[in-house]
């Protein structure tokens, strides 16, 4: 079923449906926010997250996404609300849902007191922008990425102009991009930019982009930056999980790999930290 919300108390191991496992590719670019007309942005259904740290995230109800995408005109995001859909690959990657790990990795920051400020963060996969608005809220540099450009405009950057209040104080310390991990990366590197952070929640469902998603952690991250994965420890159905990327990661060798939480209750959901390996220079 498709939810907003942040817990369930439904299995979730059943979430992701209509997974065909065909391979198609959204080409990326940057969206701009002059593509918005914010005036008519609805923000009127809301939920309310509070953080560990007593923050409070506003993020978008179901009914003012659905009208949101009416209003953009973005006939697949509207198919896809309208019909439940968790994830239609290579056309709808779940960004209009709110996942049950995105919560779990805020929580983590805040308990960890993650150190924000003024620091460059990459929210990959970034959907509703939870997480990116977080780290907005604590001072940092986000830039937001997901699959599909209708998510971006009609979710994450509606969700920041929530948290934000208005248009004269939306966060000038914020980008957005859309598409394919693959050309996302080609597109970045012409931006030169190195994160502090990336931090990605749900993101491993699919084996198939497990070497595009590590391309970006090799690529993109300082070499003293962190990386912070959460996730499903399996995802039933179609083969992705923690241990099969954490199998990747170690037979490529570029990456410490460091179990920082696990959830056993329910559904097991753990959150890893990857940082690059120091080569020792011989002399």
């Amino acid at each position: 079923m498709f939810r907003f919300n942040f817990c369930s108390s439904e299995p979730e191991e059943y979430a992701i449906t209509n997974y065909s496992g065909s391979k198609v590719a959204l080409h990326a670019r940057e969206i701009s926010l002059n593509e918005l007309d914010f005036t008519q942005i609805n923000t009127s259904n809301y939920n309310n997250y509070k953080c560990r740290s007593g923050v409070t995230i506003k993020y978008l109800g179901s009914d003012s996404i659905v009208k949101n995408t009416q209003e953009n005109q973005h006939n697949t995001a509207v198919f896809t609300v309208t019909n439940h859909s968790d994830l239609e690959e290579g056309v709808y990657e779940g960004g209009f849902k709110v996942w049950e790990c995105t919560q779990d990795l805020v929580n983590f920051m805040c308990t960890k007191d993650v150190n924000l400020k003024n620091k460059t963060v990459l929210d990959l996969g970034c959907g509703a922008g939870i997480i990116g608005i977080f780290c907005l809220l604590e001072g940092a540099h986000v830039y937001f990425q997901d699959y599909n450009p209708e998510v971006i405009l009609s979710a994450t950057i509606p969700n920041i102009l929530l948290n934000f209040g208005n248009v004269e104080n939306f966060p000038k310390t914020s980008k957005f991009y859309s598409g394919d991990w693959e050309y996302f990366l080609t597109l970045i590197r012409n931006d030169n930019i190195k994160f502090d952070f990336i931090l990605t929640s749900e993101t491993i469902y699919n084996i198939d982009n497990y070497r595009k998603l590590y391309a970006i952690f090799i690529n993109c991250l300082k070499e003293t930056g962190v990386i912070y994965v959460a996730a499903k420890t399996h995802y039933f159905g179609v083969g992705g999980g923690l241990r099969t990327f954490e199998e990747l990661l170690a037979s490529l060798g570029e990456l410490n790999i460091e179990t920082s939480w696990i959830c056993s209750n329910g559904i097991n959901r753990e959150i890893i930290k990857l940082t690059k390996k120091h080569r020792k220079v011989v002399h």
